[in-house]
């Protein structure tokens, strides 16, 4: 009976779930909420999650994805495609005429390889039997997410440009108003949606459905600086996964994609 006390304590004084966490369609619930009830309905999840499209055998790689694949071609065998995950100590073989991009998620580098084969590397990729440029950003300073290949925890904590009152979320801060929004595939389509958390009550500014597993903002109300917003993934009338994201031009990054990219993560 000891171990049954605190769980029906905490049920009398917090009572059922929210109605987010019940399935409740999202419209109604900003409908029958008052503001100040629906910054709490649509809280930061506790801890972001992201998984690799292909997770690779993770005995010798490393635990955080490195970089994400700005483009690909020429190489069918490699296994990649457009916005995937690779991990340090990860082999990519281009055969002779196949070409990689990538953006690594440290914020300051980039890599154009044509041929050969690609050792991937957190500090910059080894590359045999191919041709290697490497572009590094002089004076960058990025807030860099973490993508674990394990665990698969993504997000960041970083200093906002004009901090959110009251609230202490965890999020991602991004250099140019266009983010490219990334979550677990679901095999199916989903709901992408962009809410203005300033406003009362909080606005919906982009929707789009998705067959894949990513999504560039475009088309929607241009992105204030130093505003909080927050990504959200639906599946019918459920939500799956969110992150919070301002946007701060500021930033001493270049403009990449791995500096675009939002992690969605499960509740």
């Amino acid at each position: 009976m000891k171990g049954l006390a605190f769980p029906l304590i905490a049920v009398a004084l917090f009572g059922t779930p929210p109605l987010a966490a019940q399935g409740f369609p999202f419209g109604s619930i900003l409908q029958q909420l008052t503001p100040g009830q629906q910054q709490d309905s649509t809280r930061q999840p506790a801890v972001n999650r992201m998984q690799a499209a292909q997770p690779p055998a993770t005995g010798a790689l490393g635990t955080d994805a490195v970089a994400v694949v700005e483009a690909i071609d020429g190489a069918p065998q490699a296994g990649l495609q457009f916005m995937d995950y690779v991990f340090a100590g990860q082999t990519v073989a281009l055969g002779q005429r196949g070409r990689l991009i990538l953006s690594h998620l440290s914020g300051c580098l980039s890599e154009e390889i044509t041929g050969g084969t690609v050792v991937v590397g957190a500090e910059g990729s080894n590359v045999s039997g191919g041709r290697l440029q490497a572009r590094t950003a002089p004076n960058c300073r990025p807030s860099t997410p973490v993508v674990a290949s394990t665990a698969t925890e993504a997000g960041a904590t970083v200093n906002r440009v004009s901090p959110f009152i009251g609230r202490g979320w965890e999020e991602r801060v991004i250099k140019r108003p266009q983010p490219v929004f990334k979550w677990e595939p679901l095999g199916r389509p989903v709901t992408v949606r962009v809410l203005h958390m300033d406003k009362a009550p909080v606005e919906v500014v982009w929707q789009v459905v998705s067959n894949g597993a990513h999504a560039e903002y475009a088309g929607g109300a241009p992105l204030a600086t130093g505003a909080p917003y927050r990504a959200e993934v639906w599946d019918g009338q459920t939500m799956l996964q969110a992150a919070t994201f301002s946007v701060d031009p500021g930033l001493d990054v270049p403009d990449t994609l791995a500096n675009r990219v939002v992690a969605l993560g499960t509740r």
